[in-house]
């Protein structure tokens, strides 16, 4: 278990100017599962004042840390440290959130780039990033695009391509030549011709630049991949179907995602539900239900022709009212360990 905290910066009282900010807690936690009841124990302990870390077997190491800097980024240059491979393995953990909450359609646009010299040249990274992918690999590609027209059916065919600037005549005078263009075409049931995907719906160009999102990240190795509110311009009838295609494509990936939808929700089981509880504190305060009342609770949901997705919405609005049910439906609240003023 490894987590950090920190205070924004904020304007210095001594000075007009200056700024600061510093990392107030930060720990690392080891257990052994094998245990019959396994404890964490400390490995980087680290508080407002001090910072100490395991270097005798007990966590009593000080080491000197500037307030900007973190514990374990400092040890994992130590190479005899013995928790070097955990260190490696927390700092290689990385993270996606594709921006898909706007308008999808300027991912479909092509986009300005600066050089160094103030010139703009026109470049495209998504459509080129579907040329590619049909390229280097046809077959994920074409699961993506079945997908796809299995979610929108009147769509037949999906063809990125490239507009090379290879057949312009550069003059010797140019300083540069204009990058090559994409763009993605789509073939439709009820059109004659292909034309621009920019032209389709809202929802059916943010369906394919997730699809597309989750392919990236899981070929690069992201492990969590992040999404605000993912049902956005889909329509309801689609989402049971986008959740069952969406593993098709992750890999090793884990897709979180936010969503105040019922619809989207009551297609998710048990074990994918995390609630977002009242708070007082202002603090995120994200629990699952408890496996000892998920019994009466799907049998209430049962009662009132209700999935448990559609149900934890109504649980939560009872609960605003009266706090007491959160503590008797969901698990507590997990107790941080280490860093007092984490």
């Amino acid at each position: 278990m490894y987590r950090f905290s920190f205070e924004w910066y904020q304007q210095s009282p001594n000075s007009l100017t200056a700024k600061e900010g510093k990392i107030i807690g930060e720990y690392l936690g080891i257990r052994d599962n094998t245990k019959e009841k396994p404890k964490y124990r400390a490995i980087i302990n680290r508080t407002r004042d001090s910072a100490q870390y395991d270097a005798t077997g007990r966590c009593n190491k000080i080491i000197p840390i500037l307030d900007d800097e973190l514990v374990l980024v400092k040890l994992s240059n130590i190479d005899s440290w013995s928790f070097l491979p955990f260190a490696k393995e927390i700092l290689g953990i990385s993270m996606g959130s594709p921006d898909i909450i706007a308008d999808p359609k300027q991912h479909f646009l092509p986009r300005k780039m600066v050089t160094a010299e103030g010139e703009q040249l026109v470049y495209d990274g998504f459509t080129q990033y579907l040329y590619q992918l049909k390229q280097e690999d046809e077959r994920l590609f074409n699961i993506m695009i079945s997908i796809l027209t299995t979610l929108v059916p009147t769509i037949q065919t999906v063809q990125p391509v490239r507009f090379s600037s290879e057949s312009k005549h550069i003059d010797k005078n140019v300083p540069y030549e204009l990058p090559d263009l994409y763009d993605v075409y789509v073939k439709e049931s009820s059109n004659n011709q292909s034309t621009p995907f920019r032209f389709m719906s809202t929802g059916s160009m943010r369906i394919l630049f997730l699809l597309a999102s989750i392919i990236y990240s899981s070929k690069r190795g992201t492990q969590i991949l992040m999404v605000e509110e993912l049902e956005n311009s889909i329509h309801p009838e689609l989402l049971q179907s986008l959740l069952s295609a969406i593993p098709m494509l992750l890999g090793d990936t884990k897709l979180l995602f936010t969503s105040h939808s019922t619809h989207l929700a009551k297609h998710l089981t048990y074990d994918q539900l995390y609630v977002g509880l009242p708070s007082d504190d202002g603090v995120a305060d994200f629990r699952i239900l408890k496996q000892t009342k998920l019994k009466n609770v799907l049998k209430i949901a049962a009662a009132g022709e209700m999935a448990l997705g559609e149900y934890l919405f109504e649980l939560m609005l009872s609960a605003e009212d009266d706090r007491r049910m959160i503590d008797v439906f969901f698990e507590e609240k997990p107790q941080r360990k280490g860093g007092l003023d984490d």
